[in-house]
């Protein structure tokens, strides 16, 4: 019995190492494969660790810049805590820049201001001159902003669609609606037709926009001044606005815009404010001073403006001359 029992222990010893070795085969390729596994997810770490490193140690003067197709505009004070000493410092840079022609307009202004028929002293004579150089500029900046804020003939369209009059009111109310309708018409004229580039560089229509810019600028001041009798009292002195230095700068404005900005080439300021009607309504010191530059890295030089100046001084001395009661 005893030897039965040792034989059987024999052969279970036996059959436990072949299932040892057995199992020991099985997970020896298991293992080589895990290695083999291991080793290519390292080589891909290393290769992208080695990509990385290459990408961050390219120098910049190798990197594509892209291109570019429209400027960046840089907008005047955007991020400036207090845009009026923003504003306020750009508008000293732009007449730092134009110091040429802002001296040929001050002599100007002087120049008429000294041949005014208003009684008083000298200095408010100047004084008076200069308000009404302001005034010009003033009134040419606004008006060239509403035309672009409103559309009139919309506006007109809404309020006599919506306006039911009987026939005799219809009859009654004709010359006026045709007078509003003109109005409304010439009020667009500057959105709809002055920036349509299919038509705005034909003769009649430059012709137009000149006439415009003069009565906007300042023609239309002295219509009214002259129409009402507007006078100013300072000091038991009564004095009139100088419409020779109203005219001035309503010419100046017109002849640079047909003339000066033509000369200039493409590139020139005023073409920004057909790339965004919303800027750059002129002139550059005054964009500066409202914030209403497209760019003001794009600072304009109206240092050729003294030429028109001269020019249109010498005009406006020679119509006084053979003139003197028109003005």
């Amino acid at each position: 019995m005893s030897e039965k029992n040792n034989e059987k222990t024999k052969s279970k010893l036996e059959k436990t190492k072949q299932t040892k070795q057995t199992k020991q085969t099985k997970q020896i390729p298991k293992k080589r494969e895990q290695k083999q596994k291991e080793k290519k997810i390292n080589q891909t770490q290393e290769k992208s660790e080695k990509k990385i490193k290459e990408t961050k140690e390219i120098p910049k003067k190798t990197e594509k810049e892209p291109k570019k197709t429209e400027k960046e505009p840089k907008k005047s004070c955007e991020k400036s805590n207090n845009k009026m000493n923003c504003n306020l410092t750009n508008f000293v840079k732009s007449v730092k820049l134009n110091y040429i022609f802002f001296i040929g307009l001050a002599i100007a202004t002087i120049l008429f201001s000294t041949l005014d028929n208003n009684s008083g002293p000298m200095v408010w004579r100047i004084y008076m001159g200069f308000i009404s150089l302001t005034l010009a500029i003033l009134f040419s900046y606004h008006i060239h902003r509403a035309s672009h804020f409103f559309d009139y003939m919309e506006l007109y369209d809404i309020y006599f669609n919506n306006l039911n009059l009987s026939k005799p009111y219809n009859y009654l109310m004709y010359p006026i609606k045709k007078l509003l309708y003109l109005m409304a018409l010439y009020a667009d004229f500057h959105d709809k037709f002055h920036h349509d580039t299919d038509i705005n560089r034909e003769k009649w229509m430059l012709f137009y926009e000149g006439s415009q810019n003069i009565l906007n600028c300042g023609g239309f001041l002295v219509i009214l001044f002259y129409l009402t009798n507007f006078k100013v009292h300072f000091f038991k002195n009564t004095y009139t606005f100088n419409y020779n230095i109203i005219i001035l700068w309503s010419l100046f404005y017109a002849s640079y815009h047909l003339i000066n900005y033509n000369l200039k080439g493409p590139d020139h300021v005023h073409s920004e404010h057909h790339i965004n009607c919303y800027t750059n309504y002129g002139f550059d010191f005054m964009d500066c001073l409202y914030g209403t530059k497209y760019d003001i890295n794009h600072m304009d030089n109206m240092n050729d403006g003294i030429i028109n100046v001269i020019f249109i001084t010498i005009f406006l001395l020679l119509i006084r001359q053979f003139k003197q009661y028109i003005f």
